[in-house]
């Protein structure tokens, strides 16, 4: 689907500084007062021990990967209601004004562990071993969010927020300030990421870290009209970025886990065409097999950035601090994110992956998924598309070999509905909608005027595409319960 679907801007904030004013003794004409005697002090206590890392978190030893079992996910961006209202009117007024999307923060755990809502659970109930992420503040540690995947049995597609890139009130936005050299962007916010993110300790990356996304949907995010007029454009912004998180790695002393591997990286490719003007020679298409099938969704783009990878400086103008060409080929995996029937992404995508040289030899995976929305005319689900097709499709996707030989697995797309969202559109993707209730609250979030935000239950907004999903992904449909203000009374939905 073209249009973006989620924003993964964090607003940025301003930090309160407190000053302590203190008042003068003795002015005018008054004496002096005799000073008070300091009371005796107490003992210092002792220093608050940290938070003890779970066994198996950090030992380099994660205890399965997805390139192996195939990914079974969820794309989780649950956001908190901005106000009551939006309940009923997505999109309106103040419904947009979400300070802060980096769900896997600890502000946001009343959402996923099992003291709050218990999102992660729900999801591995249904037999998901892997969810896929959107924003990451830098700021804030995941340490909690990835320990609890890792008790569910499940794993992370995560990656860097679109708001160092795109956001032009980003301190460095690169697209805006940087004429799309994104490596400093890059390159700073990962390593904060890697550091007070706690992506790594030790030299290790978390057991559950397996995808790293350079950017979701560039195609659409750092797109400027204009920008093909130099070299400086989203491909280039791609490349810079790469050799950036490359760099962060070097400086966070990243080791490889004991398996000899490290996370994979991507680009979240959206499934939209590459203008027909910029497929060949001019937008670093090099060559194609079939013109008609190579300037397809999603691959025209992967294939821009591949040649682009291949030469840096005749491409993009882009002189990289690495070998590129080797992490290419060491780490990456292709990312793209249909909103079609199966038969037709592997006509258009996976086919051409399996013998065009920009793709071949790489494994894929899709980051979204859901083509009731597009078959259904807007609506979340019909009878041109429902629980028997989606069934089909994901069954298709994680088991038929002629899939599974290129394709490592599927993201469903949506875990909840987005409130944020003014479109039509948008606001039909979601297993899940929420209820009037709000049990629970976020934690504070640095810089919020509010000290939290109303968590709500969970409401079925797609039972049938959810029966349909915990078929495919071998598990089952979960009860979903909301807690009431009265201990003894739990409402089942």
């Amino acid at each position: 689907m073209v249009e973006p679907r989620l924003s993964a801007a964090i607003v940025p904030v301003a930090l309160a500084i407190a000053c302590c004013v203190t008042g003068l003794q003795g002015c005018g004409g008054n004496p002096t007062p005799k000073p008070t005697p300091s009371p005796t002090p107490s003992p210092t206590p002792p220093p608050t021990p940290p938070t003890p890392t779970p066994p198996g978190s950090y030992d380099g030893n994660p205890p399965f990967m997805l390139e192996d079992k195939g990914m079974r996910a969820f794309s989780y961006n649950p956001l908190y209601l901005a106000q009551p209202s939006c309940l009923n009117s997505p999109g309106k007024g103040a419904c947009r004004n979400i300070i802060n999307d980096d769900v896997s923060a600890e502000w946001a755990m009343n959402m996923w562990s099992e003291t709050g809502r218990g999102d992660i659970k729900t999801m591995a109930t249904f037999g998901a071993n892997a969810v896929r992420l959107y924003g990451n503040d830098p700021r804030f540690s995941k340490r909690k969010f990835f320990d609890e995947l890792l008790k569910n049995g499940m794993k992370v597609v995560t990656g860097l927020s679109n708001y160092p890139f795109s956001n032009q009130n980003a301190p460095a936005g690169c697209i805006w300030a940087n004429k799309y050299d994104c490596f400093q962007s890059a390159n700073d916010s990962y390593y904060s990421v890697l550091t007070k993110g706690e992506f790594v300790k030790d030299g290790y990356y978390h057991n559950a870290v397996e995808v790293v996304s350079i950017m979701n949907e560039p195609d659409i995010n750092a797109w400027n009209p204009g920008a093909w007029k130099s070299q400086n454009n989203y491909i280039k912004a791609m490349v810079s970025g790469f050799d950036g998180i490359l760099s962060a790695e070097e400086k966070a002393q990243v080791k490889p886990w004991k398996n000899g591997k490290l996370p994979k990286i991507t680009v979240s490719w959206s499934y939209g065409m590459l203008a027909k003007e910029l497929c060949n020679e001019k937008g670093y298409i090099m060559h194609m097999d079939d013109p008609n099938v190579d300037c397809g969704p999603s691959i025209a783009f992967m294939a821009q950035l591949y040649f682009a990878i291949q030469d840096p400086v005749g491409t993009v103008g882009y002189q990289p601090k690495h070998d590129l060409k080797k992490f290419y080929k060491e780490r990456w995996i292709l990312a793209l994110q249909p909103f079609n029937r199966a038969d037709e992404v592997y006509r258009q995508a996976v086919v051409p992956g399996q013998t065009w040289e920009p793709l071949k030899g790489y494994k894929m995976y899709f980051g979204e998924f859901d083509p009731a929305v597009n078959a259904c005319g807007d609506h979340p689900t019909c009878k041109a598309y429902g629980k028997n097709e989606l069934e089909r499709d994901l069954k298709s996707i994680l088991n038929d070999p002629k899939w599974t030989k290129t394709v490592m697995g599927v993201s469903f797309f949506m875990f909840q509905q987005a409130y944020n969202k003014d479109s039509h559109h948008e606001i039909q993707y979601g297993m899940f909608e929420l209820q009037p209730q709000s049990p629970w609250k976020t934690g504070y979030i640095e810089g919020d005027s509010e000290e939290s935000h109303p968590i709500n239950c969970l409401a079925w907004k797609t039972k049938d595409l959810a029966e349909a999903v915990a078929a495919a992904f071998g598990g089952s449909v979960p009860e979903l319960k909301c807690p009431s203000p009265h201990p003894s009374v739990e409402v089942v939905v």
